[in-house]
């Protein structure tokens, strides 16, 4: 679950090194769109990498981070 969290945020995080400004990001992994969506209790040990990915979505710009079953996803489940 780590490894998709850090995936969502390295996206998030090129994205917007990038200039993108409106932007959405498929994922796999219903708990960690889920996680990265909502937050997670401090105590949790993703808490870290859920908050790295989630200061990303307090910039001014458009994301979007959807679930979306590998089977319907060809790139992401490739």
């Amino acid at each position: 679950m780590k490894a998709e969290i850090l995936a969502i945020y390295t996206g998030l995080a090129e994205a917007w090194r990038l200039g993108f400004r409106n932007l959405i990001i498929e994922s796999d992994s219903k708990s960690a769109v889920d996680l990265v969506n909502r937050g997670c209790s401090p105590s949790s040990k993703l808490a870290k990498s859920v908050k790295k990915a989630r200061k990303y979505l307090r910039k001014e710009w458009q994301v979007n981070i959807v679930y979306i079953p590998g089977e319907y996803n060809g790139v992401a489940d490739w």
